[in-house]
């Protein structure tokens, strides 16, 4: 990512990753075979770990089939790093953020996260229903 800066203009250059987003493959395709889950969560949890040990460390909160692009490859790549924050160990509230309609039950609830964005990858299908997710706010 590259920045371009002057006094009357103020540009973000970013690379382009080929392929589609895997909530493009939901759509098409529905649940995808647990075996490329698998692959792509490794691959997640390699970039998360990558970002975690920054110093600061980076937190992405943003993780839903959108923003992970499926590559040509059948690699994945995480784009959107637009919510993503530096870790303070001392927040001085909770601040939830992402998109209601993919949140996990847990991150809603305040005590943490469930699974449920592999299992909607696996199965198609969000653990509870929309409306579900709009009353735990």
């Amino acid at each position: 990512m590259d920045v371009i800066e002057d006094e009357s203009t103020f540009l973000i250059v970013m690379d382009y990753i080929q392929g589609n987003p895997l909530s493009r493959a939901l759509e098409e395709y529905g649940a995808q075979p647990q075996e490329h889950v698998i692959e792509w969560a490794k691959q997640l949890c390699d970039v998360l770990g990558y970002l975690h040990t920054r110093t600061p460390a980076i937190i992405y909160r943003d993780m839903k089939p959108a923003n992970v692009m499926l590559k040509p490859d059948g690699n994945v790549t995480l784009i959107d790093f637009g919510t993503a924050r530096e870790f303070k160990k001392k927040p001085r509230r909770y601040h939830l953020s992402g998109n209601c309609g993919v949140c996990c039950t847990g991150a809603v609830r305040r005590n943490g996260t469930d699974g449920c964005k592999d299992g909607h990858l696996l199965s198609g299908r969000y653990a509870v229903s929309s409306g579900d997710r709009d009353e735990s706010l």
